[in-house]
């Protein structure tokens, strides 16, 4: 009886080491997957580039006033209206861009470096709408 039982002891442990080989090679593997994973995962890689904001502050007949805007970057950017350079700038900058001698009613594609295209159309010149008041004040007697 001691005998059969020693065997099946060691038909078990046979059973046991063949599950342990098929087992290790795959932990084996899903550790070093993960390992390699992680160090190719590496967030300092990634390099977010910093884009210029174009944006109206206000419109005119033969004028107009762009907001340009961008928070951080190293490398100076240009503003272009059509294909005339505006300006160059270095950021960080938030800062107002005047441009004037534009035709009325005439649209403008503005672009701030590899950012924000920006149209624009000048207002025309029958847009605005002048009310005049006189205003006469006291009898026109002057007593100093």
């Amino acid at each position: 009886m001691n005998n059969s039982n020693c065997s099946k002891g060691f038909v078990n442990m046979r059973r046991l080491d063949t599950v342990e080989m098929k087992i290790r090679p795959t932990i084996l593997f899903l550790f070093l997957s993960l390992a390699i994973l992680g160090i190719s995962c590496n967030e300092t890689g990634i390099e977010i580039i910093p884009i210029p904001q174009l944006t109206l502050e206000e419109n005119g007949v033969t004028e107009l006033w762009l907001r340009v805007t961008m928070s951080n970057g190293s490398d100076d950017f240009t503003v272009h209206r059509d294909d005339s350079l505006l300006t160059t700038l270095h950021p960080p900058i938030d800062t107002v861009i005047y441009d004037e001698e534009l035709l009325p009613k005439h649209t403008y594609t503005y672009k701030a470096g590899r950012g924000t295209i920006l149209h624009v159309t000048t207002l025309d010149t029958t847009s605005h709408d002048f009310t005049f008041t006189q205003y006469i004040l006291g009898e026109g007697q002057n007593s100093i």
